[in-house]
């Protein structure tokens, strides 16, 4: 059992990859889903999408009833367009975050308000795309880097959606990317902490409101290799 994260100041960081390994979850855990869940579910039509969706699911309840004794059914997930479901029967004290992307799942768990973001690299066009969420300043800076444009490009993308992520609702309205500064963000300026992992697949960004005193990393039904979760530990920046 994980211990409750109302004792430290700590992160949980959970994956789960989509795979062969993980379908028998995938098809049990839909009956269990709540009312706004099968909604969303029935909503998505990609194939690919609906076992994401699936799986994301099955994680965050594993993961829910490690830290808190209880059944995975018995969670209140309710669904927010665009956003990690609201639990409304989550301890106090406790917050969580969601984030998929290309079959690769992470859910976060911390004792502060946090956000994280996951991104699997591919091509695009970078100078183009950055744009949408760079101030002008911030662009200069980035298409004059030295540094490899598409690791740049991600991690600054995931560290903005991770802040996003961990702001409350009533200030999303209002916030707008190219508000939010990589430079402050990266400074560790108060009352945000980001922590950023880089390597060859993919772009991972955390933002809590402290810094945590732990950090531990999860695979949900090894479905996410050991040279994945230890290229996490080793390249965080």
């Amino acid at each position: 059992m994980v211990s409750n994260l109302s004792t430290v100041s700590s992160l949980h960081l959970w994956f789960a990859r989509v795979g062969e390994t993980t379908q028998i979850i995938e098809s049990q855990i839909e009956s269990i889903l709540s009312p706004s869940e099968k909604s969303r579910l029935q909503a998505t039509h990609s194939k690919s999408k609906q076992r994401e969706y699936l799986l994301s699911r099955a994680l965050m309840r594993h993961a829910l009833q490690q830290h808190f004794p209880s059944e995975k059914s018995s969670f209140q997930f309710i669904e927010q367009p665009h956003s990690t479901p609201v639990i409304n029967n989550l301890p106090s004290n406790n917050f969580i975050s969601l984030s998929h992307s290309k079959g690769m799942i992470c859910f976060a768990l911390a004792d502060s308000p946090v956000g994280v973001d996951l991104e699997m690299k591919r091509q695009r066009n970078f100078a183009e795309m950055a744009k949408i969420f760079m101030s002008k300043k911030e662009l200069t800076v980035f298409l004059n880097s030295t540094n490899d444009l598409e690791d740049e490009f991600y991690m600054i993308w995931s560290a903005k959606e991770a802040y996003y992520k961990a702001q409350p609702s009533q200030i999303q309205m209002n916030l707008n990317f190219t508000d939010i500064s990589i430079s402050n963000l990266r400074a560790k300026e108060k009352p945000s902490t980001l922590l950023e992992w880089n390597n060859t697949r993919f772009a991972l960004a955390v933002v809590l409101e402290q810094q945590p005193k732990h950090i531990q990393y999860h695979s949900f039904l090894d479905s996410v290799s050991l040279d994945i979760m230890q290229q996490l530990m080793t390249h965080q920046q």
